[in-house]
């Protein structure tokens, strides 16, 4: 049998196949186009009418590995999906990924037609963006970006309740979703952070998610967040390792006007004093070392014998050579 086209585009054609819409609305409580109630029911939708989340913007979760993603396969193939997707249906017979996108793309790679989810109809595009932040972010081992990502959608979704103070209160929300949360890592003040550092620009973003070697830190991130894109990218241009404490300084020029590019290169990579050289001390050592190391009838060549060593060592090291 034909593999079904996967759909990620509105404007793909729809190949429907032998599906029955109808018939599968009947196995829910209500209708996918006109109930008035979330769906509470689990089916088998089929692949290929599942198009991924589409108001991701540019704040994405992280995808697997290609060694984990195929782990995934290999055992989606063996036993099946063993935990269903959560879909939003739409009015055209499609479904949107709020939920799961790993599990319906391993489904895809494995040679599998439909996937087992749980559909939710009627949802608001505000509701769709709080489901896909909250239930991607609190339920999977997620990166810095992720949380940063995630909690970035929910802001977006609840954003006027937030600023008034009226809107739900995101800690405990946290530690609704996720049984292992420990309360002091879902503070207010860790989430609002999060939120801020979606400001930041793309390189940092990845320099911030690192695994290792990570060169900026997540206090450094927040406070390089405050800064406009333009000087962001001359930080960034630099590659240099960034403490919470280098940012802070960015920082205070930047909100005075004063940061160019000499000041952020004069802070992330700062001249260091070369010591003065005491060539008598040198000649001390290189003496004492001839005296110890060489026999009495070669040290008349003492000098011939270090100039060729040391042309040999700088071969060996240019960095050292002037």
């Amino acid at each position: 049998m034909a593999k079904k086209k996967l759909l990620l585009d509105e404007d793909d054609e729809l190949e429907v196949g032998a599906f029955d819409p109808v018939a599968s609305v009947g196995k829910m409580p209500v209708d996918v186009s006109g109930g008035k109630k979330a769906i509470n029911e689990y089916m088998e939708v089929p692949c290929d009418l599942i198009i991924e989340y589409q108001n991701k913007k540019d704040s994405d979760f992280r995808r697997y590995s290609e060694e984990k993603f195929q782990l995934l396969v290999d055992s989606i193939r063996e036993t099946g999906v063993m935990e269903a997707v959560t879909l939003r249906a739409l009015p055209d017979g499609r479904y949107e990924m709020l939920a799961g996108e790993h599990r319906w793309r391993a489904s895809v790679a494995a040679g599998r037609e439909t996937v087992p989810a749980h559909v939710l109809a009627n949802i608001t595009d505000a509701q769709a963006e709080e489901y896909f932040s909250v239930t991607n972010i609190l339920r999977r081992e997620s990166s810095v970006l992720d949380r940063v990502n995630g909690w970035w959608h929910y802001y977006e979704s609840h954003g006027h309740k937030l600023r008034d103070g009226s809107g739900p209160d995101m800690v405990d929300l946290a530690l609704e979703l996720n049984a292992k949360a420990d309360r002091t890592g879902y503070t207010k003040r860790h989430i609002l952070r999060y939120i801020k550092m979606h400001d930041l620009i793309q390189p940092l973003k990845d320099r911030l998610d690192a695994q290792f070697p990570r060169t900026v830190t997540l206090m450094a991130g927040y406070w390089l967040a405050f800064l406009p894109e333009d000087e962001q990218e001359l930080v960034a241009a630099l590659d240099a390792p960034i403490s919470e404490e280098k940012a802070k300084k960015l920082r205070e020029l930047s909100a005075s006007g004063e940061l160019t590019e000499d000041a952020v290169r004069e802070i992330l990579r700062p001249k260091r004093e070369v010591p003065k050289q005491d060539f008598r001390a040198l000649n001390r050592q290189i003496r004492k070392a001839a005296a110890e190391q060489l026999r009495p009838e070669y040290l008349p060549q003492a000098g011939k014998i270090f100039a060729q060593a040391l042309g040999e060592y700088l071969d060996r090291h240019p960095e050292y050579r002037r």
